[in-house]
């Protein structure tokens, strides 16, 4: 059976644009409040087994190059991945009124720690970064 574990509509009372978060909330977290809930699910769930995807085939020697480097469709598909998981993890937090308990949240803490490493070695060089993640 299904058990909304969603927030009630009255979280969104209290806070700026309430009732444009609450649907913006509905739309992303409750895949069964619309149609256009459902293409979002949809939608992620296509964006993380792109990301499958392609870190399986980025492993593949044929799909490298001789420094061991996947070939750049592969970057770039990582790329693409990463951005979008930034943005729903982004958006997620910005229309969530309770924002402590999103972000201590099992899955959103593994949502972050999946995203910061790109996130860091995007904005700094860091060659220890890069053989972390």
């Amino acid at each position: 059976a299904f058990v909304d574990s969603s927030l009630p509509s009255s979280s969104f009372d209290k806070v700026v644009f309430g009732p444009q978060r609450l649907k913006l909330y509905r739309l992303m977290e409750n895949p069964r409040s619309s149609s256009g809930a459902k293409i979002f699910s949809v939608g992620s769930a296509l964006f993380v087994l792109l990301s499958l995807l392609g870190l399986i085939l980025s492993s593949m020697p044929e799909l490298q190059d001789e420094n061991k480097e996947p070939h750049y469709l592969l970057h770039w598909l990582e790329l693409l991945c990463m951005v979008y998981f930034t943005f729903e993890y982004l958006a997620r937090l910005l229309v969530n009124p309770k924002k402590a308990e999103f972000i201590r949240s099992p899955l959103n803490v593994i949502d972050l720690l999946t995203v910061l490493p790109f996130m860091i070695e995007a904005f700094n060089e860091l060659q220890w970064m890069k053989e972390f993640r």
